[in-house]
């Protein structure tokens, strides 16, 4: 891999109690694996009347990212994460535009996602925003994007994506219960026909690893 690019989809605020379960968690992440693989926007044309060849599909999927990896966090002081921990990263935007009261024990729910690009154009980085935000129905949706060609780098980004930060399930125990056992990353794209990365490498450390009985969690 040459370069690796590295997004962040943050929800405002106000609008973080939709993802307190995990039919809303994922739903909201394969809605976002449809837009940046291409198959939303296809699917958009395809509503609007548009016929759709083979290779018109092919070409709509290059523009977007043909290979990726999502991954949910779901606390973490973005802020200080983005700026401290990922700043060897050339970023797109600026992380203060993250939502305020980030705490670490916070319930903020975010996507991670790598995928094998480098820089964008602002240009195409507001189109990426604009769809997200339309496919999520999220007009307030913060997005970041960065990227790397340094392989130490690139290493560093998928050791932090694939780290757990639901640590305590007291911080959020009706989210610790609809959550458990659920399969937080999600995988797409071949390179010369071979998985691009393997779920069962990038699943990443297990979230709520000391979770007690989930049954005992949904009654309190």
């Amino acid at each position: 891999m040459k370069q690796l690019g590295y997004f962040v989809i943050e929800w405002p605020l106000a609008s973080r109690f939709q993802l307190r379960s995990k039919t809303a968690l994922e739903d909201a992440g394969k809605m976002i694996k449809q837009v940046l693989s291409g198959e939303w926007e296809i699917e958009r044309r395809r509503d609007r009347g548009e016929r759709i060849s083979r290779q018109r599909k092919e070409d709509i999927r290059a523009w977007w990212f043909p290979e990726g990896l999502r991954r949910w966090h779901f606390f973490g002081d973005l802020v200080k994460e983005l700026g401290e921990g990922m700043k060897g990263l050339a970023w797109v935007d600026n992380a203060s535009e993250s939502s305020s009261g980030g705490r670490g024990d916070r319930y903020n729910p975010h996507v991670n996602v790598l995928v094998s690009y480098g820089f964008i154009t602002r240009g195409k980085f507001r189109r990426i925003k604009r769809a997200l935000r339309a496919a999520l129905q999220e007009p307030d949706l913060i997005v970041h994007y960065g990227y790397t060609r340094e392989p130490a780098r690139m290493v560093h980004a998928l050791k932090y994506i694939t780290r757990a930060t639901f640590l305590d399930w007291m911080w959020a125990p009706d989210v610790a219960a609809s959550i458990y056992n659920f399969h937080n990353a999600q995988v797409w794209g071949k390179w010369d026909g071979e998985p691009v990365w393997s779920l069962d490498n990038l699943e990443g450390d297990p979230e709520l690893a000391v979770l007690p009985d989930p049954l005992a969690v949904e009654s309190l």
